[in-house]
């Protein structure tokens, strides 16, 4: 007996119009969704930036209204209060410095805020010194000086950015040595070579870096008597003030501390004045 096939009701695929509907009604429906996400990611990135620009804007200005000397660490900590404390503002000043350009001003202001945030800046600012705009590297490269961290973890970095192709980088490492002051000892060397550097500006920071490293800016008094002479009234006031500090084991600086009580510039007659005062106590 021929057993019987039981067999259901066959199911037709849709006709291939249909299909294509379907698929471009899912398509859309995922770029709708793509979309959405999208908007939502740049909502947000426009309100945190909203958030930090005003602050570091009117950092950007304090810092115009003070410059020539470094940032006073109060003040810096006063403005990061301005949006939360450290806690709160290093994620959104992490997220400032990560914008580009033309997306976020004075970027090398919010570096410096963000080594007011503790240690947890310091990946930030690392990742930041290697970057394309030479302005935000110098304030990359100077928060690593004020941030909370090891020496030992940051001195590669501001030794490296000491021969950067921009001055306003080799200025901003040797502000950063400074900041670090006799823990930045094993730069001297570095900082020595500086001292002969094209730009005024750059010699001017080696040489307040140096006088800040302690006794051991003693090591270098022949290299900073040339510099009582420098065309750079700033570099002269500054090494004047630096041989001064080294006190009596700098005579040999006697003779150009001597040509400097005739500078034309006032603050270079008082510091020399002030240098020998020092040279000569017993």
């Amino acid at each position: 007996m021929a057993e019987t096939q039981v067999t259901g009701p066959v199911r037709e695929s849709p006709p291939p119009r249909r299909r294509l509907r379907v698929i471009c009604a899912a398509g859309s429906l995922l770029l709708l969704g793509l979309a959405v996400a999208a908007v939502s990611l740049l909502l947000r990135a426009h309100h945190r930036r909203a958030e930090v620009r005003p602050v570091v804007l009117a950092y950007a200005s304090y810092l115009n209204t003070c410059e020539g000397s470094a940032p006073e660490r109060p003040r810096r900590h006063w403005f990061v209060e301005q949006l939360g404390g450290p806690a709160r503002a290093l994620p959104q000043l992490r997220f400032y410095v990560g914008l580009p350009a033309w997306a976020a001003e004075h970027r090398a202001a919010a570096a410096l805020l963000l080594a007011a945030c503790g240690p947890g800046a310091r990946p930030a600012l690392l990742a930041r010194t290697g970057a394309t705009d030479s302005s935000l590297r110098a304030g990359a490269v100077e928060g690593l000086g004020l941030v909370a961290a090891p020496a030992a973890e940051v001195l590669p970095a501001l030794r490296a950015a000491l021969d950067d192709e921009r001055p306003e980088v080799r200025g901003a490492a040797a502000r950063g040595l400074r900041h670090l002051g006799p823990r930045a000892v094993p730069a001297l060397p570095a900082l020595r070579l500086r001292l002969a550097d094209a730009d005024p500006g750059v010699r001017h920071w080696a040489v307040r870096a140096i006088h800040s490293l302690g006794p051991e800016r003693g090591a270098v008094v022949a290299d900073l008597i040339p510099l009582v002479d420098d065309s750079s009234p700033e570099v002269r006031r500054a090494a004047a003030r630096a041989l001064g500090a080294v006190g009596p084991k700098a005579r040999a600086a006697i003779p150009a501390l001597q040509r400097a009580l005739k500078d034309l510039d006032i603050p270079v007659r008082d510091a020399a004045r002030d240098a020998l005062k020092a040279i000569r106590a017993e």
